[in-house]
């Protein structure tokens, strides 16, 4: 995860989430993690569908339920690498409490392809930049929708409330 990436999750994060559930999606730590924003969280849980580092339940994104569980998700670097990137935002849903809060980043269209484990990108692995706009349309059942693009470095970011 790159610093540029982690500013916007420690902006987002600023209000603190001493005492909040916090689930991470795609949780393995390959080039940095935003744990280390959540001290003093009730729990973090981080998915991912391979074991390794940060994670704490191998299992795919499309298939967590959460359970309304969560006040925060965070979802960073994921969404480039998901056929079906709506299927996460779902995840994210059905984990959120009504009022959590989701933060997210992502490659867009002009970041160079790579692997998930962040080196060059397998023959077989999915990669494709997300658009601002894509990303906006995903998020159109929530509530307090902020996007951000920035194409100079190839990056989107979200945040959204689960109404």
């Amino acid at each position: 995860m790159h610093a540029e990436a982690l500013d916007f999750v420690s902006r987002s994060l600023a209000g603190g989430v001493r005492g909040l559930r916090v689930l991470e999606i795609g949780s393995l730590n390959v080039n940095g993690t935003p744990r280390g924003l959540c001290d003093g969280c009730a729990e973090y849980v981080g998915i991912d569908r391979v074991a390794g580092p940060g994670v704490d339940l191998v299992c795919d994104a499309a298939d967590y339920d959460g359970g309304r569980g969560f006040d925060v998700v965070l979802c960073c670097e994921v969404l480039e690498h998901a056929p079906m990137p709506e299927l996460v935002i779902a995840c994210a849903w059905r984990a959120l409490r009504p009022w959590g809060r989701l933060v997210l980043t992502a490659a867009g269209p002009k970041r160079a392809p790579h692997g998930c484990d962040g080196g060059p990108l397998a023959p077989d692995e999915h990669y494709r930049g997300i658009e601002v706009a894509e990303l906006s349309r995903m998020l159109q059942d929530w509530q307090v929708v902020e996007t951000e693009d920035h194409p100079e470095r190839g990056d989107v970011y979200a945040r959204a409330v689960r109404p």
